[in-house]
């Protein structure tokens, strides 16, 4: 449901996010990612129970990942509008919970949330978001579930938006390949319809 004509993909489209790599292998994103039916279902039969991250800031995006159920009240009015136009991957089956993806230069920011960390964070260069329909490490316990709210177009990041990062230190916060593989690891297994992998 995402498009954007930054780099990062093998097309100009994101299409839905179906490129299943196992997650000891995108570290060194030896295989990006791609559009390619005959590629995904190919490695999602090599790997059927990989989950799906998307590494945003190589795909020219920022992900602003809000940790509130309701718009928090000390949150501007301006910023609150801001993310309700961006592509939104719902984190909670309800409530405002998830991540708010605009496009911008691909790993123009780093993983600091700057000002927007008092409701969140942020991430971009070196940072990745984990995608629907990956099964959610909280599903029991907090009612999470990746799913799509809002999709289309990635939409240039709001200039309200831009100013919280502007005070964040430049990839404060980056993944090291440790750390991205012990994240990845808690991130592992889908709900792929069966006739969506080779046979």
């Amino acid at each position: 449901p995402v498009s954007s004509p930054r780099r990062g993909c093998s097309s100009s489209r994101l299409t839905r996010p179906t490129s299943k790599t196992r997650f000891a292998a995108r570290l060194q994103m030896a295989r990006p990612p791609c559009a390619d039916p005959d590629q995904i279902r190919a490695r999602w039969s090599d790997h059927p129970d990989a989950g799906i991250a998307w590494d945003v800031g190589r795909s020219g995006a920022v992900a602003f990942d809000l940790d509130r159920d309701d718009k928090p009240d000390d949150m501007p009015d301006e910023v609150w509008s801001a993310l309700q136009t961006g592509v939104i991957h719902a984190t909670r089956r309800t409530g405002a919970r998830g991540h708010y993806i605009f496009a911008c230069k691909p790993d123009e920011f780093g993983n600091s949330a700057g000002s927007f960390g008092r409701w969140g964070e942020v991430r971009c260069s070196n940072g990745v978001i984990i995608l629907a329909p990956t099964p959610h490490s909280d599903a029991d316990t907090k009612d999470g579930l990746y799913r799509w709210r809002a999709t289309g177009l990635l939409r240039p990041l709001p200039e309200v938006l831009r100013v919280l990062l502007s005070s964040a230190v430049e990839n404060e916060d980056p993944k090291t390949p440790g750390e991205l593989t012990l994240f990845l690891n808690t991130h592992q297994g889908n709900r792929a319809p069966q006739d969506s992998k080779a046979s």
